[in-house]
């Protein structure tokens, strides 16, 4: 998020939210492929704001596009407090934060920080539907140095899927087989 002089002293948000500590990540459910207009309204109101997208040609009958798409179609991620859950709700787009018996539940920071490395490097990834069972890994070697996540397959190269379980979706990306340890 980013914060004004002003609010960069006193530790709070555009809002009044708690910068640091109460802030945890949510995924918020949106309206089917409304993802983006509901993270540009959040974005403006000062809440932070993660849609991890994967770009895909698009071929129309007069020209071929470049075309960004949620990662995880129908969600983003928004860090905020307890007390921003509201406004959150009411974005044009949302329907629901995530979670458990009517409380949404927040996603631990390290699957965020491994989706964001994912998204923001520069090996080839693709979405994948649903969690297999797997043996759990982490990344030895390269642009994904120490993200943990699930191995899909081994050989002849690692294939292995980085997850948000709450949404129990995630993206899968390839790497040399060398370059993957057992956690």
């Amino acid at each position: 998020m980013n914060l004004s002089g002003a609010d960069r002293d006193s530790g709070r948000g555009a809002l009044g939210e708690e910068v640091e500590g109460l802030s945890s990540w949510y995924a918020l459910r949106t309206r089917s492929r409304q993802e983006k207009m509901a993270s540009k309204f959040l974005q403006k109101t000062g809440i932070e704001v993660f849609l991890p997208t994967i770009s895909r040609v698009r071929q129309w009958k007069d020209r071929r596009m470049r075309v960004l798409f949620p990662l995880f179609p129908g969600y983003c991620f928004v860090r905020c407090s307890v007390v921003l859950f509201r406004h959150v709700r009411m974005a044009p787009g949302a329907v629901e934060l995530m979670g458990s018996a009517g409380m949404p539940v927040p996603i631990p920071q390290e699957e965020i920080n491994a989706v964001q490395r994912l998204v923001y490097c520069t090996l080839p990834y693709d979405p994948h539907p649903t969690l297999e069972p797997g043996m759990k890994v982490r990344v030895v070697r390269g642009p994904l140095f120490d993200v943990e996540g699930v191995l899909i397959r081994k050989s002849p190269r690692a294939k292995i899927l980085i997850s948000i379980h709450l949404l129990h979706q995630g993206a899968t990306v390839t790497l040399d087989a060398e370059d993957v340890v057992p956690v």
